[in-house]
């Protein structure tokens, strides 16, 4: 086989890469056609976040609820119990924008991360938490990356994945062990919930990561856990405004007892807002006129309540989380000095 072709594949199948996928096609530009031919009004949505006092969110959610009526409860909990998201987000170095295809993002966009995301519940009251159905024994590896080109739109392209399988992923032995992660694959494809090019292309990135990366396993460098409370509000015509309230936010080093780095005071929430792309660039006036006084509405007591009344900027430097950008610096200088990253 000539050198040049024997190259070739041999870095298609590092990073498992589909034979059929065009070579100068990256990853956003896949998932941007992908999302095109499943195109619908909750496809993209426009994400919003304000942190405010309790008493502000209550009285969001409240004239929300008064104005226009059909504002419901999501993911409702067994009664008595609260429901619990924790995210970690795995240190990928700088590599993560170019395996992405994302050199070039609006300003004030999120940076791109991977996160493996679980859902639990617990008693109101306190105490452990319990794994709730959708992830008991599994996690959702996700790629949260910003729009090309519309601010404020995330990207979230999401695996199921059973726990076992995401240690052998996430370990750079097991994974470029061939037979071992055909296995994995297949096993992730079979799951109806994932997509199987989802599946390879996802895989993919994980195998450039790893390609760059000199230590043993990927791992997660942060942890999120906070309490929330998720609604929906149905728009005339289809779609929805989905709205979450967070409580209770930590921000913590990703290891057993890791410092927190970041907590939010008991008395704040942070609301976030999420109205379909298509709606979000038209004006008030346009909405009107559409029919969609729902959607112009919510933007309303937004700025009114929400961007009126913010505690702080839930947001700092380039789309990060204030505990995020301490971290970055902190972790930056430490894999610098222990060349982690090719």
């Amino acid at each position: 086989m000539h050198l040049a072709a024997r190259a070739l594949l041999l870095s298609l199948l590092l990073l498992h890469v589909p034979l059929t996928a065009r070579a100068d096609e990256s990853f956003t530009d896949w998932y941007l056609k992908k999302l095109e031919v499943q195109a619908s009004t909750t496809s993209l949505r426009r994400e919003d976040k304000a942190v405010v006092k309790a008493r502000h969110a209550d009285r969001f959610i409240s004239e929300l609820s008064q104005r226009f009526g059909g504002l419901t409860l999501r993911d409702v909990p067994p009664q008595g119990r609260v429901n619990v998201t924790r995210t970690y987000y795995l240190n990928t170095g700088d590599q993560l924008p170019s395996l992405l295809g994302l050199e070039k993002t609006p300003k004030g966009s999120i940076s791109p991360k991977i996160r493996i995301r679980s859902y639990h519940t617990r008693s109101a009251k306190g105490g452990k938490t319990t794994p709730a159905p959708i992830t008991d024994g599994i996690s959702l590896l996700e790629i949260k990356m910003p729009h090309p080109h519309r601010p404020g739109v995330s990207l979230k392209p999401r695996l199921f994945v059973n726990n076992n399988h995401l240690k052998l992923l996430l370990d750079r032995d097991t994974f470029n062990d061939p037979t071992t992660r055909h296995q994995v694959v297949q096993t992730l494809k079979a799951d109806q919930r994932n997509d199987a090019e989802t599946v390879d292309r996802m895989v993919g990135v994980l195998g450039g990561l790893h390609a760059h990366h000199k230590g043993r396993k990927l791992k997660p460098w942060i942890q999120t856990q906070y309490q929330r409370t998720a609604y929906m509000l149905p728009i005339t015509g289809g779609g929805n405004v989905q709205v979450t309230v967070d409580r209770k936010v930590k921000f913590r080093k990703a290891r057993k007892k890791g410092k927190v780095l970041e907590r939010f005071d008991r008395s704040w929430r942070a609301v976030e807002v999420k109205i379909p792309d298509e709606y979000a660039a038209m004006s008030d006036g346009q909405l009107q006129s559409r029919g969609l006084g729902v959607v112009a509405g919510v933007r309303g007591l937004q700025r009114s309540i929400l961007q009126r009344n913010q505690v702080k900027p839930l947001q700092s430097g380039r789309g990060k989380c204030a505990a995020f950008s301490r971290l970055s610096r902190h972790k930056a200088r430490t894999l610098k000095a222990r060349g982690h990253w090719r």
